[in-house]
C-alpha cells in the first residue's frame, strides 16, 4: 500500500527543515553495503544528504512524533519504536537515486539498516523550483509500471520500506526531501 497525504506540511515548516538541514551541513550521499558499510555511487545515488536527531525535528515541529504515529497507525500498524530523519538534496544534472529499497524483510538487512519498516518522504521544495526528481515506487515488481508520487511542496508518500523506489534525475532546479525512517523489531 502506498498513501499519499497532500498538504501534510505547510509551505514554511518544509522552509525550516530545509535551513536546519543546511545550517547542520550536507554531504554526498552514499548508499549501503550488505555489511552496513557506506560507500560513494554516484551513478546509482547522486546529491547531498543529512541526518537531523530526532530531538531537533521535535524542535522544529512539535507535533511531528504524533502525526507519524498517527499515519501508522491508521494505514499500516506497524510496531515503530523509533523514527530517523535524513534531509537530501538532489541538484540539476546528477544522477538521482536508482532503484532500490530501504529495508527488505530479510533479518540480515533489518540489523544494518536498524529495523527500518516504514519510509515516509515528504516533498519539501515547491514543485515549481524544479524539473524531474520524480519518486517513483514499485510495489509489484519490474513488470508492473511504478507509482508516480506527488511532487507537490508538503506532501507525504508513505510505504512500506521493503518497497523498491527511486528518484529520477533533476533535469533542472534543486529538489528537497525528508526521508523519514519507521523503525522497530524485524519482521515477523
Amino acid at each position: 500500500m502506498v498513501i499519499v497525504l497532500c498538504n501534510f506540511l505547510s509551505a514554511e515548516l518544509c522552509d525550516n527543515i530545509i535551513q536546519a538541514a543546511k545550517e547542520k551541513g550536507l554531504s554526498k550521499a552514499t548508499v549501503l553495503n550488505s555489511d552496513g558499510s557506506s560507500y560513494l555511487d554516484e551513478n546509482h545515488r547522486g546529491g547531498y544528504t543529512t541526518f537531523i536527531p530526532s530531538e531537533q525535528m521535535y524542535e522544529i515541529c512539535g507535533e511531528f512524533r504524533t502525526m507519524l504515529n498517527n499515519i501508522n497507525q491508521t494505514y499500516f500498524k506497524a510496531n515503530i519504536t523509533s523514527y530517523g530523519f535524513q534531509v537530501a538534496e538532489y541538484r540539476e544534472h546528477e544522477a538521482g537515486f536508482g532503484w532500490h529499497h530501504d529495508d527488505p524483510m530479510y533479518s540480515y538487512s533489518n540489523v544494518i539498516c536498524n529495523g527500518r519498516k516504514l519510509t515516509l518522504v515528504f516533498q519539501l521544495s515547491n514543485e515549481n523550483t524544479y524539473q524531474g526528481g520524480v519518486l517513483e515506487i514499485n510495489p509489484y515488481g519490474k513488470y508492473k509500471e511504478p507509482i508516480k508520487a506527488s511532487n507537490i511542496q508538503g506532501t507525504c508518500i508513505a510505504f512500506p520500506s521493503f518497497f523498491m523506489h527511486r528518484v529520477t534525475p533533476i533535469t533542472s532546479g534543486t529538489r528537497y526531501s525528508l526521508t523519514v525512517w519507521g523503525k522497530g523489531p524485524t519482521w515477523m
